[in-house]
């Protein structure tokens, strides 16, 4: 084995609330999972997901046209990194929702970062906000806690023989 075999396995459970920021890093890379598993060809779609992924993860209430949102049916929910040396990639890990309902779990490729993929630029930036939101998740990072409420005051529930 040489240096540059070295693989590192992160695996993190918490249960700390998600920040928007790495819910957002997560959402921001379904054009690149979409578009790598060919799950579309259109490549103009594709294109602006990326420059605006907001307007395809969203579905709009005020919708007159029928317009479909089919980024809607996939999300992407983890990643690795991997490669030798300079040679890094990502592959990206998400799940499609079937017709029927259920999701079906899938993996992409690995993606080199310095490789020919026609959107490689916005790849690397996304995923580099990915490592980063991840990084300041694991560094404690999160969503504020939503507040507790006790439904009766302490008289009610002295009252009530709580």
């Amino acid at each position: 084995m040489t240096e540059g075999d070295v693989k590192n396995l992160v695996n993190i459970t918490s249960d700390a609330p998600v920040h928007d920021d790495l819910r957002k890093a997560f959402r921001n890379m379904i054009p690149f999972f979409v578009h790598v598993c060919e799950e579309t060809t259109k490549e103009s779609l594709i294109k602006s997901a990326i420059k605006d992924p907001e307007e395809h993860l969203e579905r709009k209430e005020d919708d007159e046209e029928g317009k479909e949102y089919p980024l809607l049916n996939f999300r992407v929910f983890g990643f690795e990194i991997g490669g030798k040396d300079d040679s890094e990639g990502i592959k990206l890990i998400g799940e499609k929702r079937l017709a029927i309902g259920d999701w079906i779990t899938f993996t992409t490729p690995l993606i080199r970062l310095d490789g020919d993929y026609k959107f490689i630029a916005e790849l690397t930036e996304a995923a580099y906000t990915l490592r980063h939101e991840v990084f300041e998740y694991m560094q404690g990072k999160q969503a504020p806690r939503q507040a507790q409420f006790n439904m009766f005051d302490s008289n009610e529930e002295e009252e009530e023989g709580i």
